[in-house]
């Protein structure tokens, strides 16, 4: 085997171990993922895991990181497809956003990196760079709409919008509303916003 070849097949197993722990992560929560039940699924040895993953909090570390990479990776190439005026991209973007609250893996990922993040540094440190991340590439969007606004009002208005949505997750988690509640629910939501925006001084 040539060393490209070993460094291929290393990149292979190193995305599968990430994906079998996301995937245990979404599905059971922080509780249930640990380093055996991971190699088990991605048919490896304990000690082949730990080649890449020497502990449990690295491997925990590499998926949230991957994971909200991810996330935001598909939020910011959904961004660049706006055409609209400004106040019509600020609709869009938060239909998109409070339509994903309803994803099963983004809802009960964001639940139990939550959690997490109160007992754990590195879960705290990469939600905490997480609501940068969103704040940054939401507030230009708010801005535009609200050129009257200082910088500061801003991204105080930011903050609030995105405390807004993360609200919505937590409903959708706990209740499961139908399609047609939901529907309703959106609605509601993105009025309340707008509405919020509008009055923001």
């Amino acid at each position: 085997m040539t060393r490209g070849t070993q460094v291929h097949s290393g990149e292979l197993t190193r995305e599968a171990i990430l994906n079998e722990a996301r995937r245990i992560f979404i599905a059971g929560g922080d509780t249930a993922l640990s380093m055996r039940q991971v190699a088990q699924a991605c048919e490896i040895s304990l000690g082949h895991l730990q080649h890449f993953f020497p502990t449990r909090g690295t491997l925990v570390a590499a998926m949230l990181r991957r994971t909200v990479d991810d996330y935001m990776g598909a939020y910011l190439r959904f961004l660049t497809t706006l055409e609209f005026d400004a106040r019509g991209r600020m609709t869009t973007v938060l239909r998109y956003l409070i339509e994903d609250s309803r994803n099963p893996d983004t809802s009960s990922f964001f639940i139990e990196l939550w959690s997490l993040a109160r007992r754990d540094a590195a879960a705290r440190e990469i939600l905490q760079a997480t609501y940068r991340r969103n704040c940054t590439a939401l507030s230009p969007f708010l801005a535009a709409v609200r050129s009257d606004l200082t910088p500061e009002r801003i991204r105080v208005l930011t903050l609030q919008v995105v405390a807004f949505l993360d609200g919505i997750i937590v409903y959708w988690y706990s209740e499961r509303p139908s399609d047609a509640d939901f529907a309703a629910l959106a609605d509601a939501a993105l009025s309340t916003v707008q509405q919020m925006i509008a009055a923001a001084t």
